[in-house]
């Protein structure tokens, strides 16, 4: 799908009356994010209204023209699927929300205001994560397309939206002040979730530039690393990671056997199990070894030195 080419400044936005759903709250809240101050309003749209490049008529209008700002995926054949990402069983299909967000004005405002993202990479990547993991839902739920929820299940953020409509009897006016609250909940959630992205980011090049030797893996700050530590060309070769903590001086931590496993490659030696400071000194021959867990998954070290010394020593008697 090509990038929307939507342009500023955009006067107004217009989506539709009655009852509303996650993907016109989140096309609006991320419309709101990128043009602030621009006007919402909830009605049918006009002639003019869908003429006008600068107001962008969201999930309904029966068209999707990026040229004219047209946004909606009720018409026939709907609004195209994404081609992308692992959403094959979902088929990926385009609702208002996901269309808004393929918008390069939109992506670039947003990104920019939440996060400071000003380069192309990382705009792509970030954006493409906010898709893949917030849009994608939205919309395959809209188009009929989302999982089932099974008893005992967290709600989805579709559902919670939709829950914030009000009942049958309330007044057109009630129902739009509903709306904007929901609009409101959509923004603080797009907002983290291009955070959460942003931060995954900048700590998957972390991990992705890191030096490594002898299986043990050196980080300079601390990072979520265990996803990306599988993104590595050598992960097949790591067994330990070494960062530092943030109550102080440095972790080793080993490497789990696969993503998202609680189970690791190479538990630190029993015999450091559950040992602190000197006594653990001496046990494992590093002088400013700190503690070891009792289920031997990490340890620390006073510096950065100790810490790589701990986990070679590791590696060195797993081996035996």
């Amino acid at each position: 799908m090509t990038m929307a080419k939507m342009t500023s400044p955009v006067a107004k936005v217009v989506t539709h009356p009655g009852v509303f759903h996650a993907d016109d709250a989140f096309a609006v809240a991320a419309l709101r994010l990128a043009f602030p101050g621009i006007e919402v309003t909830r009605g049918i749209p006009s002639a003019n209204d869908l003429a006008d490049p600068n107001v962008v008529v969201v999930d309904i209008g029966g068209q999707f023209d990026e040229e004219l700002s047209n946004y909606d995926h009720h018409q026939r054949g709907g609004a195209g699927c994404r081609t992308d990402g692992p959403d094959d069983d979902l088929n990926a299909p385009y609702a208002a929300s996901g269309l808004v967000w393929a918008s390069q004005a939109v992506r670039e405002a947003v990104c920019w205001a939440v996060a400071g993202v000003c380069d192309y990479g990382t705009l792509n990547a970030v954006a493409g994560r906010v898709d893949l993991l917030l849009f994608r839902g939205i919309d395959a739920a809209d188009c009929g397309k989302g999982r089932k929820q099974e008893k005992g299940e967290s709600p989805s953020v579709s559902q919670i939206i939709a829950w914030l409509n009000p009942g049958a009897s309330a007044s057109s006016a009630d129902r739009d002040a509903a709306f904007m609250r929901a609009v409101g909940i959509a923004e603080e959630i797009l907002i983290a979730a291009v955070r959460n992205a942003k931060e995954w980011h900048d700590a998957r090049n972390v991990v992705l530039a890191a030096p490594a030797l002898q299986g043990v893996l050196v980080l300079e700050t601390f990072v979520p690393w265990n996803e990306h530590v599988f993104s590595r060309r050598d992960e097949s070769d790591l067994l330990y990671v070494v960062f530092p903590s943030k109550r102080g001086g440095y972790m080793v931590q080993q490497v789990p056997k696969v993503a998202e496993s609680f189970e690791g490659r190479l538990p630190l030696p029993e015999a450091w199990a559950g040992l602190r400071d000197g006594a653990l000194a001496e046990v494992c021959g590093v002088v400013d070894a700190v503690f070891c867990h009792p289920g031997r998954f990490c340890g620390g070290a006073k510096s950065k030195g100790g810490a790589i010394t701990m986990a070679h020593k590791a590696v060195v008697l797993g081996a035996n």
